[in-house]
């Protein structure tokens, strides 16, 4: 089956990380992903099932991603699985399975059902934030962001979001929408947000006021660079997104290359991203940046231990409480696979929390 990379999928998982409060009771009270990628089995299949992203979606452990399993090879949809970790302190074991239940939720096939056209969805970006008002309501935002062709050749991004009321009083389900405010853009896919104040985009740690800046890919001068725009001060943010006002791009020129450089994905000060630039591991590989006096650093590989001479693509990272890294999800054609992309899991060298502090 032939495979052409293009912006497919993307994934969205919320994942709860739950531990003891007994410290001294146990060995092993910290937790700790492996250093090497594994593959996610019981999500992945013979088809492809690629790309991955991890802001929250519900109350942890919900993944979205693009496949074409239900198509047998053909178009690709957005489809909703399960993702649970756990460590176990007593004995110092990480268990990562696709057990939770989220999926059996009321409001998840008609969201779901709301973002799958004809055509392929890919790239699906997840967001949550807390909304209070003064007659004591509290509302749950979860929005996605995702690109969609509808059978035509040319993907424009969208965005859809639901709002639980009172934490399940009710839920309302809006859109989806065109974000005309990149849609001017040749193919403007995986969009990402970033500000300096938002520590990570875990739902509870960050409010939507600060983020500054948005992401996203984009054509241009003859390949795919990486780009942003200013979000306005003082600005209602889902008003923002689906708004008709565009605003001008900017090439984020410091990440930039002649070569392919694709799905930027932003947690904390960090961001992750792919690129078929010279001096990788052959193929698609993928590298990270670190934001520091108010600049994008040096793109820095991830290394062989990370890489392969296959194709790595969609980098997604999460903050995970009580762990001593964080966690990336990516999705890759690696042969030791189940076919086609599947999706893998790998313990980062930094905290989110630390900005990038890598480990020796």
């Amino acid at each position: 089956m032939k495979k052409t990379i293009i912006s497919i999928l993307a994934l969205a998982a919320l994942i709860l990380f739950s531990g003891c409060p007994f410290k001294n009771s146990f060995n092993y009270t910290e937790g700790v992903f492996p250093e090497s990628p594994v593959n996610f089995a019981d999500v992945n299949t013979p088809y492809d099932d690629y790309n991955s992203a991890l802001p929250e979606l519900h109350v942890g452990r919900n993944l979205i991603f693009s496949s074409n399993r239900k198509t047998q090879g053909g178009n690709y949809d957005i489809v909703g699985k399960d993702m649970h970790i756990t460590w176990l302190m007593e004995t110092g074991e990480l268990l990562i399975d696709d057990t939770y239940g989220w999926v059996d939720k009321d409001y998840v096939a008609p969201l779901l059902g709301r973002l799958n056209t004809y055509g392929n969805e890919f790239g699906p970006y997840a967001l949550g934030y807390y909304q209070h008002s003064k007659a004591s309501i509290s509302k749950r935002i979860n929005l996605i962001t995702y690109s969609s062709n509808d059978s035509s050749d040319s993907y424009r991004s969208r965005m859809i979001y639901h709002e639980t009321i009172n934490e399940g009083d009710s839920t309302n389900i809006f859109g989806p929408y065109d974000l005309k405010i990149i849609n001017n853009n040749l193919n403007a896919q995986y969009v990402s947000f970033f500000g300096e104040d938002a520590k990570t985009i875990s739902i509870g740690y960050f409010e939507p006021h600060e983020l500054t800046q948005m992401y996203f890919q984009a054509e241009g001068d003859g390949q795919t660079d990486i780009f942003k725009i200013d979000i306005p001060e003082n600005n209602d943010f889902i008003g923002f997104l689906i708004g008709d006002t565009s605003y001008p791009a900017q090439k984020v020129e410091e990440l930039s290359t002649a070569s392919e450089d694709k799905c930027p994905f932003i947690n904390g000060h960090v961001m992750v991203f792919t690129s078929n630039r010279p001096g990788g591991f052959g193929g698609y590989d993928l590298y990270y940046s670190i934001w520091e006096n108010g600049l994008w650093g040096s793109a820095i590989n991830f290394g062989e231990k990370f890489n392969s001479a296959y194709d790595e693509f969609r980098p997604i990272t999460v903050f995970a409480s009580g762990f001593k890294t964080d966690l990336m999800i990516f999705s890759s054609n690696r042969p030791e696979g189940q076919g086609g992309f599947d999706l893998y899991y790998v313990g980062l060298p930094f905290k989110i929390f630390d900005y990038g502090y890598v480990t020796e």
